[in-house]
């Protein structure tokens, strides 16, 4: 009822700016084609405050560029300042339009937004599926994702267990892999 209201004095107010007589019909002062005349009945001056446009009636007015179908889309505002226009469903990340119900923005503590299916996480800078991978984090702190056939994190490293072994280096105190072979033939 609000928005209504709002954009009913912003049409009384530009019907006011405008210096041409456009008899039984409204004038939009449209700020790419100038002053127009038009039919209330089937298009809309829609304004932001700043910026009017003739459009369809019951259209919006997005990026100070184009008309859109509210019923129909979307206009999101970027990290960036820019308006997009996306589905009516639709969220923004990472400067772009994605459906909620498919995919999930992902934000990292530095506000870094990545966009990755729903039922993934995000390990470092990369999505992953956790019932197929893990995430560690190594020495370095850095982040590693690796399969769930490779059932042992060992010396920074993903390490299948059919295959490797991962040992404690008594001398040095680190981890050291080993292939299983090797293993077996010293016993």
């Amino acid at each position: 009822m609000h928005r209504n209201l709002v954009l009913i004095l912003s049409l009384v107010a530009l019907s006011y700016a405008c210096s041409i007589s456009c008899g039984n019909k409204a004038c939009c002062a449209d700020s790419n084609a100038g002053e127009k005349c038009y039919d209330s009945k089937k298009n809309t001056c829609a304004s932001d405050g700043s910026f009017t446009l003739l459009c369809p009636y019951g259209n919006e007015i997005c990026n100070k560029a184009f008309c859109y179908d509210p019923t129909q889309n979307s206009c999101q505002t970027t990290s960036t300042g820019a308006d997009i226009l996306c589905g009516v469903s639709e969220g923004i990340c990472n400067n772009q339009c994605y459906d909620p119900t498919v995919n999930s923005c992902q934000i990292l503590p530095n506000g870094n937004q990545f966009l990755c299916r729903v039922q993934e996480k995000l390990c470092g800078s990369t999505c992953y599926d956790p019932a197929y991978n893990t995430c560690y984090t190594t020495s370095t702190g850095a982040k590693l994702t690796c399969s769930n056939q490779e059932t042992l994190f060992c010396d920074d490293q993903c390490i299948d267990t059919v295959y490797k072994v991962c040992l404690n280096d008594k001398s040095t105190g680190k981890q050291k892999i080993c292939d299983s072979k090797s293993i077996r033939s010293l016993n």
